[in-house]
């Protein structure tokens, strides 16, 4: 799968503009299948061989916890971004909505273009 530069991308199965700006957890593009963050080598070669793209988090901001402040959330996903890195965020996690403007604000102020799995991979 291509990685686009400068990428976030929207939580798996939120309704377009209600979601936070996430991850899906390791969803496989096609027919779409989550598996979460636990996979090996051999799930990866079951999908391949079926034509399915495995796409995964490459930051956790661990927002579910509900010892993760607001701050925390903001550093995890935002300290040493790249281009390219897929963000982890819950819709229900206890300051996830509280973070979310700033770190929206704060990525596309260095020019991250928020966009879709589908988008990423196009």
């Amino acid at each position: 799968a291509r990685r686009c530069s400068r990428t976030m991308v929207p939580m798996t199965g939120s309704p377009a503009g209600a979601a936070p700006w996430a991850a899906c957890s390791a969803a496989m593009v096609g027919p779409t299948m989550r598996v979460g963050g636990a996979f090996d080598a051999r799930i990866l070669q079951i999908a391949s061989s079926l034509g399915y793209v495995v796409v995964n988090w490459t930051r956790d901001t661990e927002d579910w916890k509900p010892t993760t402040t607001a701050d925390q959330i903001f550093a995890r996903a935002t300290q040493g971004v790249q281009g390219g890195d897929i963000i982890l965020m819950h819709s229900q996690g206890p300051h996830t909505l509280e973070a979310l403007p700033r770190i929206v604000k704060y990525l596309r102020g260095k020019g991250f273009e928020l966009t879709t799995v589908s988008g990423v991979l196009e």
